[in-house]
């Protein structure tokens, strides 16, 4: 079923957001503070109601709402437009009882692989270490010897036979 006319809150008329000029706002992007000053402006100045003010710029009127509460809870501070985005995901150091275990377990036996050490460090001193985990810090440690190179292989001899070729 076809709904018509366009939904309201939906942003600009093709539906992706407020455009103000060339920048696209809404939809995961936060509003600038210039924008949600303006609308608290709006509604406290008495010239908008929050319903009519929702309509013109395309953010719902929840969300007019909840800007004129923090406004007046913390002033324009308040209204500072917060990233959704979480901070670039830094891979996680080992901590210092990890390194130590897996280093230890490598000096104590040299013959142990990765997997060796993981299975080891996990049923005997119970700490969840992955392989690759452990793969990095004897890396970084340099206790870690370097492969060889796998030897280079001929390819086998390719035989073929003729079908119905009769031997003379």
């Amino acid at each position: 079923m076809r709904r018509r006319g366009r939904r309201r809150g939906s942003g600009g008329r093709d539906g992706r957001g407020l455009r103000l000029g060339s920048a696209v706002f809404g939809l995961g992007r936060p509003y600038p503070l210039a924008v949600r000053m303006r609308a608290v402006e709006e509604v406290l100045g008495g010239k908008l109601s929050s319903g009519q003010l929702s309509a013109v710029i395309g953010v719902g009127a929840d969300t007019v709402a909840k800007w004129i509460k923090l406004f007046q809870l913390g002033g324009v501070d308040a209204l500072v437009p917060e990233s959704k985005v979480p901070p670039a995901r830094r891979r996680r150091l080992a901590t210092e009882a990890r390194r130590e275990a897996v280093v230890a377990a490598k000096q104590e036996h040299p013959e142990y692989g990765t997997r060796r050490i993981r299975d080891e460090l996990a049923r005997l001193e119970a700490l969840g270490v992955s392989e690759t985990e452990v793969r990095r810090i004897l890396h970084e440690q340099g206790l870690l010897a370097a492969r060889k190179p796998a030897p280079v292989r001929e390819p086998p001899e390719r035989r073929f036979e003729r079908a119905g070729a009769v031997a003379a």
